[in-house]
């Protein structure tokens, strides 16, 4: 998109990125190259814990729902730096989800074969193998370490389609989502909690499970999750995000292509790369899909600990009646002392808690 609306413009073309600490998710240095290639005017702001600590109040009365994705926080700051100089800006979304950008796709390939073709206790030992080959594995705070990769793809044994990449992208398995709830909170949650992506493929007309797939990444991760985000982040500093990608012309193209033109071996948007080739840089097209995230996990042992310690103490637990005290002390314990990365599961709860304190505050 940046490459396209600079040879529109001749160059004249501001961009926009936020930067880390951490090497492992910060992007700037690629946005840095990829600006310098399309002769954009760069700006760059860095996101520190601090920082953090202070939006999340501004966080929580920006969403009328609770929403769990970490990146609403530097996608917000992104919007109110980028507010600064624009009113109207231009982002990728929607190109992940109609060209099979995510490594989750990459993932389902090993899961048919280790799942889906091979009889279902060979997978469930190769299953409890792997779990155990996670829990050796050094505990990692950086961006899609090796044992997070590892726990989350087990996780989704004895799913399968969507369901399957559900159980990948989501913070809690159903079980132990469950498991954290209260009584009364867990009997009303009901038995399946994946029912509802049933329900939801019920309206797709596809046959190929690749385009299910894909239906279900839009209508639900894209829908429901990047497409909110962007609304609430940009909308509360006043500016104008829209999609390109997500044209209704360009969306009916990408839902003719066949799977192998978004899908070819282990490349992900094929199609999508092999048309750039030329307008960005061979390094830019041959990187790995890198979600816009924050150093969550070890924020959490170190400057947003105390934060972590309020909003999840027992006894704030106790007085809300939501969840059993017990098994989040558990998740809490073990990922301060650095024996588990349990970033994506106390996030969420974290934002939950902190949506729930902003609102019986107004």
């Amino acid at each position: 998109i940046a490459a396209l609306a600079a040879e529109l413009r001749g160059g004249h073309l501001d961009t926009f990125a936020i930067g880390f600490d951490d090497p492992t998710i910060d992007e700037s240095p690629a946005a840095r190259r990829v600006a310098a290639a399309i002769g954009s005017r760069h700006h760059e702001e860095r996101l520190s814990a601090r920082t953090v600590l202070g939006l999340l109040p501004a966080i929580g009365q920006l969403l009328d729902e609770p929403l769990g994705d970490g990146s609403i926080v530097p996608t917000h700051l992104l919007a109110r730096f980028a507010r600064g100089q624009v009113t109207v800006a231009l982002g990728g979304d929607g190109g992940d989800e109609l060209f099979a950008g995510y490594p989750t796709f990459v993932a389902e390939r090993a899961a048919r074969l280790l799942y889906d073709r091979i009889p279902w206790p060979i997978g469930a030992l190769a299953t409890r193998v792997g779990t155990a080959a996670a829990r050796m594995l050094p505990v990692s705070t950086s961006y899609f370490s090796l044992d997070f990769k590892l726990r989350q793809f087990v996780k989704a044994h004895g799913h399968s389609g969507a369901r399957r990449h559900q159980a990948w992208l989501g913070s809690f398995a159903p079980a132990a989502a469950i498991a954290c709830l209260s009584g009364d909170v867990a009997r009303a949650a009901g038995a399946d909690l994946y029912d509802v992506i049933d329900r939801r493929l019920e309206a797709c007309s596809a046959t190929d499970p690749w385009d299910r797939l894909l239906y279900f990444y839009a209508k639900g991760y894209l829908g429901d999750d990047v497409l909110t985000k962007v609304d609430r982040a940009t909308m509360a500093v006043g500016l104008e995000a829209r999609a390109p990608f997500l044209d209704s012309r360009v969306v009916a193209l990408a839902c003719r292509l066949a799977p192998s033109l978004r899908l070819r071996g282990l490349t992900t948007k094929y199609l999508l790369k092999r048309a750039m080739r030329g307008l960005l840089p061979a390094e830019t097209l041959a990187r790995k899909k890198q979600g816009f995230g924050m150093p969550i996990g070890g924020w959490l042992r170190a400057e947003l600990r105390p934060l972590l310690e309020e909003e999840l103490g027992e006894r704030r637990l106790k007085e809300d009646g939501l969840f059993a005290a017990a098994p989040i002390r558990r998740l809490v314990d073990e990922h301060v002392a650095g024996i588990a990365d349990h970033r994506k599961p106390l996030w969420t709860l974290l934002a939950l808690q902190r949506w729930r304190s902003c609102w019986k505050e107004m």
